[in-house]
C-alpha cells in the first residue's frame, strides 16, 4: 500500500505534464498513442486519472513520471527508457500494456518505486505485480539496446507471476561481442505465485544465462516465497535455448542467496546446471536457506550418502563447482 502523499503536485507548475482525473485530462501533447517527455519535466498523473498512452523517455535526462491514477498503453507497452539518465517511474498502476510494463535500456540512474503493473497478455513482464510472464527481467543484448550492465537493484516488491518467471536474470545478450552482468542485489521480495508448464522457463528465481553472457556477483536476500501452483524454487543455468539464444552464455559465478524461506509442497526439484567445462558455474551459496522450516545446511545431519542439496530438493550437475549451505 502507497502512503497518503504529503507533497502536493501544482497543476500549474511549468515543470509538470498534469493529468488530472479522467482520460487524457490534461494538456500535453499525445502523438500517436505515444507521450514523449522532455528532459527535466515531470508527468503526473492524478488519482482518478488515466493515461491512455506509452509514455517515453528517450535521449533526455532528470526526468519521471509520478502519480496515483492509472497508465493504460494499448498498443504497446507503458513506459519506455532509452539512452537516458536519472528517470524515475513512481507509484502509477499500470493496467494491462500491450507489451512490457517498463522497459529500460542503454539508461543509468533509474528509479522504479512502488509501481503496480497487472498484465494478462504475453510480454506483459514488468513492485506489486502480477503480470502474463517474467516480473523482473534483466537482460543484456536485445533490439538496439548494447553493453555491460552494473549496480542492479530490485528490492521491497510483491511478484505473482501467472506464467514464466517472477525474477529472470541474463537470457538475451551479444553472441558476437559478448556482454557481462556484474553487481546485481535483489532483497526483500514476497513471491505470491509461480505457475509455470514448461520446465525450460521455470524457477521462481531464474538465473539463466545465454548468448554469451556472464553473470557474477549477484547478492538475493530477505526471499519469502508462498505455496506457488508449478515450477521450480531456483533455476540457474548457464544455457542454449534454441529459441531465444544464439549460443551459450559463458557462466554463472559469485551468487550468494541469503535468508530464503519456502513454505509449500509444489515446488518441483530445482536446477543448477553448469553447460561444460568451459561454461561453468562457480562459487554458489546459500545462507540459511529454510524448506518448509527445516534449515538446509552443510553441516545437519542426514545420511552420510545424502547431500545437503537433496533437503531442498536441488539437483546440480557436474560442471557445478563450489556450491555451498551454511547457516549464521
Amino acid at each position: 500500500m502507497n502512503p497518503i502523499e504529503t507533497k502536493v503536485t501544482r497543476v500549474n507548475d511549468p515543470d509538470v505534464l498534469y493529468f488530472g482525473p479522467g482520460v487524457n485530462n490534461g494538456t500535453a501533447a499525445i502523438t500517436n498513442g505515444t507521450l514523449y517527455v522532455p528532459s527535466g519535466k515531470t508527468v503526473y498523473v492524478a488519482g482518478g486519472g488515466l493515461l491512455d498512452a506509452q509514455v517515453v523517455f528517450q535521449n533526455i535526462s532528470n526526468s519521471a513520471i509520478k502519480g496515483r491514477g492509472i497508465l493504460a498503453a494499448k498498443s504497446s507497452g507503458a513506459v519506455l527508457i532509452e539512452s537516458s539518465s536519472n528517470i524515475t517511474v513512481e507509484d502509477v498502476v499500470i493496467l494491462n500494456p500491450n507489451g512490457y510494463a517498463v522497459t529500460a535500456g542503454m539508461s543509468q540512474g533509474i528509479n522504479i518505486l512502488g509501481i503496480r503493473p497487472f498484465s494478462s497478455k504475453g510480454n506483459g513482464d514488468g513492485i506489486f505485480m502480477r503480470n502474463s510472464d517474467d516480473n523482473i527481467a534483466l537482460y543484456q543484448h536485445r533490439w538496439a539496446y548494447y553493453g555491460d550492465s552494473s549496480n542492479i537493484t530490485v528490492q521491497n516488491s510483491a511478484l505473482w507471476a501467472d506464467y514464466a518467471h517472477p525474477i529472470n536474470i541474463g537470457t538475451h545478450g551479444n553472441t558476437p561481442h559478448p556482454e557481462v552482468m556484474d553487481g546485481v542485489t535483489i532483497r526483500n521480495i514476497d513471491i505470491l505465485n509461480h505457475h509455470e508448464p514448461q520446465i525450460g522457463y521455470q524457477g521462481c528465481i531464474a538465473i539463466n544465462a545465454g548468448d554469451g553472457n556472464l553473470i557474477q556477483n549477484v547478492h538475493i536476500e530477505n526471499i519469502r516465497v508462498e505455496d506457488f501452483q508449478l515450477g521450480q524454487l531456483v533455476n540457474f543455468r548457464v544455457m542454449y535455448n534454441t529459441k531465444y539464444n544464439t549460443s551459450p552464455g559463458r557462466g554463472i559465478r559469485n551468487v550468494v542467496v541469503k535468508d530464503l524461506i519456502y513454505e509449500g509442497t509444489h515446488a518441483s526439484p530445482s536446477l543448477l546446471l553448469g553447460y561444460d567445462r568451459q561454461r561453468p558455474i562457480t562459487n554458489i551459496t546459500f545462507v540459511n536457506l529454510q524448506i518448509n522450516g527445516k534449515m538446509i545446511d552443510d553441516n545437519m545431519k542426514k545420511p552420510s550418502w545424502y547431500s545437503s542439496a537433496d533437503f531442498v530438493p536441488l539437483f546440480a550437475n557436474e560442471h557445478v563447482h563450489n556450491l555451498s549451505f551454511v547457516s549464521n
